[in-house]
This record gives structure tokens, sequence and C-alpha cells, in this order.
């Protein structure tokens, strides 16, 4: 539903935050759900905004898409960024 490409930094991650809040709002996603997802994502982009691009900035690129029906509710928020790959099952 919508998409974004942003700086990785933190300021301009707010703007995008509010929206996409907005949005969950409007699918109509119980506030329980919006509250965990938003914690999630906070987390997500500091993830990237501090260690991806190692304190300079670099682009972000966030997707958003649901899926309604009348059983059941799908959010799908899309994180890329072109950093240093991070993964936790590698040991330095």
């Amino acid at each position: 539903m919508g998409k974004w490409m942003l700086s990785s930094s933190l300021e301009e991650w707010e703007h995008v935050d509010h929206e996409i809040e907005d949005e969950l709002i409007e699918q109509g996603f119980t506030s329980k759900f919006i509250v965990s997802l938003m914690l999630a994502m906070d987390e997500i982009f500091a993830n990237i905004s501090m260690y991806a691009y190692s304190g300079e900035e670099g682009e972000v690129i966030i997707e958003s898409s649901y899926d309604i029906d009348d059983n059941y509710r799908n959010a799908k928020i899309s994180f890329l960024d072109y950093g240093v790959r991070f993964n936790p099952t590698e040991r330095n």
C-alpha cells in the first residue's frame, strides 16, 4: 500500500513510522497488534541505522502491504537496505 525511500537517519524514520501507523489503523488492526508491530519496526530500523552503514547514512526502502479478509488480517512490512549484511548465526 505504501513505499518509502529514505535515508537511514532516525529522524526520517519518524515520518514513515507515523504513516504506517495510520495505515494500520485505517486497515482495522487492533491497538495491541499495532503497538507490537511498531515496536518491532522501530528495532529493525534502529539496527539498520546503527549497524548496516557503520554510522554513515545510507538508503532504506520500506514497503507496506495488507491482505484483509473477513476471517483474517495480514500486514507485511518490508525493509531493504544495502548496508553490511547481518547474520546472527555467523560468528566473527
